[in-house]
């Protein structure tokens, strides 16, 4: 599993862009409202395409990649 770090507040899309998680902002809106991205702490799907990291998440992003997203 992946792990990311980054700052409270920042975009869950450009994080995921910026560390090449993701090719494109395009797949994440396309993956969000296919709901294929699902957070596997609150065991809940992301229905948000603006989210902003307020804690630590666990990723789970289509079928097989796993992200660990760690707030500073």
């Amino acid at each position: 599993m992946q792990e990311i770090k980054c700052q409270i507040g920042e975009l869950l899309s450009e994080i995921l862009v910026k560390n090449k998680i993701l090719s494109s902002k395009g797949e994440w809106r396309r993956l969000v409202l296919g709901n294929a991205i699902h957070n596997l702490a609150k065991n809940q799907n992301i229905t948000d395409v603006n989210l902003k990291i307020a804690e630590d998440l666990t990723l789970k992003i289509g079928k097989k990649k796993f992200v660990k997203i760690l707030t500073k």
